[in-house]
């Protein structure tokens, strides 16, 4: 019944894993296939590009461009590109296109449509952050002429232009970027359950700390890589904020780094990460400062942040390299690979930032980010295993020393005995280990089995020293007051049974006989426990081969026949071949 039972459970688990794995295919089909007929109709989303025709107007020059174009102008110039809108416009139409910190002004026949910049108010900073800009058109407009400017303030970038119908353009834009979207949520999620998680673990075990400054670092991360992102124009109400929070953020990843680094690495250069710390928050507070007085602001400060993130990194790569020399690598070894790759796809992300003309934020940085966090998940799990691995071995050498000590109390408040326990415990040992290859003992089993060797008669501390060493034959009352020794044993080890397989019963039954004469229990045959058994053995061959008061010690063979020979011995009989 058992063993169907077992069947049974494996057969639902791999039908609920088999059920799960095809539900991952079906959406994997019903994302990426396209079967066409059967479906429902959605209507349309498609946008166009109005990349091509257009004439750059700047130093007096003109030439005719296709988007994207980088011109090679100053800041503070003026570029002006041109064109001429489709015939075919009907009403609700539109076109979008990213700033990239630059002021930006549509005309539509001579009209001024739409603008972006930062004269529009006084709160708004001078480098304004890139954003989508909408321009409604009508079928009036078709065929009109328009016109953009650019003031120039950072590269001269001048970014794709797309033609739809009411606001579907957004649609292409969010689809193009919903990768990165969604990363930022998932990482803004793991961070903040990270946090909440560490938080509350780290209050009993300090192997927490390195996650709680990863879940701060990816909450940071997430809310910069949004601050960058085509959502926040249409979560927030005020997204030039994020001129702001976005710098912020950017500041903060070298301080968060830093703690969760100092943190990993037990805080054995602590020093040289608090130095860093305090520059990038004096740093900090000193940009601030400038940017709110309008003498510097943010984006011009960028390349300090940049450039004391680089002197971190370094730093953390030291560190690493001193601990592979010093081999103090393996405390923190899963992690450390971990770190290597969010360094390496960080300064990724920078060289990115300053190649490119229109760089992507967070692409590389959360890669880097999900090879770190998957890293110190694994690196919490080894470590613990190892702190449990540590802590049960701890337990099991104080639990060695109680044995020894109370087998050695026990042998010595029992004058005629002395030395049994231990004897006791090293024919248990014989025994089981002459046994193992039948009964599939393992070298632990056989451990186990010497210890509950050394424990049998721990009981006897409850039992009067002149019961125990009478010289004499025990009257009836005394022999029932010496067999009350198993059952006051079994209540003194009762709490240690989770650490010693197998330890009650071996204090409890190792006095039953075969014939079921025995006690405390009156068990018979296999019904006594098997670890009984070989105590009760072990046992039996020390008291007939120890010299008592009341008679001397016996042959070793006739000690096989007093075992063989003698009925309703307590212990199975089946045992005698391992003598």
């Amino acid at each position: 019944m058992k063993k169907l039972m077992l069947i049974l459970d494996n057969l639902i688990k791999c039908f609920a894993y088999g059920a799960l794995l095809c539900t991952f295919v079906i959406v994997g089909i019903a994302l990426f296939g396209d079967f066409g007929k059967g479906e429902a109709n959605i209507g349309s989303f498609q946008t166009e590009t109005f990349n091509e025709g257009w004439l750059l107007e700047y130093n007096d020059t003109s030439s005719d461009i296709s988007l994207p174009f980088v011109c090679d102008a100053s800041v503070g110039d003026f570029i002006t590109i041109k064109n001429t809108l489709p015939a075919d416009l009907t009403d609700n139409s539109s076109i979008m296109t990213r700033s990239t910190l630059e002021d930006m002004y549509v005309y539509v026949n001579g009209e001024l449509r739409e603008h972006y910049g930062s004269e529009d108010s006084k709160l708004l900073p001078y480098f304004l952050p890139s954003v989508y800009m909408v321009t409604s058109l009508t079928s009036d407009d078709a065929g009109a002429e328009i016109e953009i400017k650019y003031n120039v303030k950072s590269r001269g970038v001048i970014n794709e232009i797309g033609l739809g119908h009411g606001n579907n353009t957004w649609f292409a834009i969010l689809k193009k970027n919903i990768s990165a979207d969604i990363t930022t949520f998932v990482v803004f999620v793991l961070g903040f359950l990270l946090i909440v998680i560490a938080a509350i673990m780290q209050r009993f075990v300090s192997e927490y700390r390195p996650p709680y400054y990863l879940g701060l670092l990816m909450v940071d991360i997430a809310i910069w890589m949004f601050s960058e992102s085509s959502m926040k124009q249409l979560l927030l109400q005020k997204p030039s904020l994020s001129s702001i929070f976005t710098y912020i953020s950017f500041e903060l990843l070298g301080v968060l780094t830093c703690l969760f680094f100092d943190a990993v690495q037990n805080r054995r250069y602590h020093k040289i990460y608090q130095t860093i710390e305090a520059i990038v928050c004096i740093q900090l507070m000193v940009n601030t400062i400038l940017h709110i007085t309008h003498v510097l602001e943010y984006h011009q400060t960028l390349i300090s942040s940049h450039i004391w993130l680089i002197v971190e990194l370094a730093f953390v790569l030291r560190n690493v390299a001193i601990d592979i020399r010093s081999k103090r690598i393996h405390e923190y070894r899963t992690t450390a690979i971990g770190m290597i790759g969010f360094l390496i796809f960080s300064l990724t992300e920078l060289v990115v930032y300053y190649l490119s003309d229109v760089p992507v934020f967070g692409r590389f940085v959360s890669v880097g980010l999900v090879i770190l966090t998957i890293a110190t998940v694994i690196q919490v799990f080894v470590s613990q295993i190892r702190v449990s691995r540590e802590h049960t071995n701890e337990q099991k050498k104080m639990l060695i020393n109680l044995i020894e000590t109370v087998a050695g109390a026990i042998d010595a408040k029992d004058e005629y005995t002395g030395g049994h326990s231990e004897r006791v415990g090293h024919y248990a040992t014989v025994l089981a280990r002459a046994m193992a290859k039948d009964y599939d003992f393992s070298e632990e089993d056989i451990l186990r089995i010497h210890y509950i060797g050394n424990m049998h008669d721990i009981g006897k501390i409850g039992v009067a020293d002149s019961i125990l060493n009478k010289a004499g034959k025990l009257t009836g009352d005394e022999f029932t007051l010496m067999k009350k020794h198993v059952d006051i044993g079994a209540e003194l080890v009762i709490g240690m049974e989770g650490s010693i397989a197998g330890l009650l019963d071996g204090i409890l039954y190792h006095h039953e006989r075969y014939d079921g004469k025995g006690y405390p229990s009156g068990l018979s045959g296999e019904d006594i426990p098997l670890v009984a058994r070989i105590i009760c053995l072990a046992d039996c061959y020390d008291a007939m081969t120890s010299n008592r008061v009341y008679r001397k010690r016996l042959s070793s063979e006739e000690v096989r026949t007093e075992i063989g020979g003698v009925r309703g011995v307590s212990l199975t009989l089946s045992l005698l071949r391992y003598l």
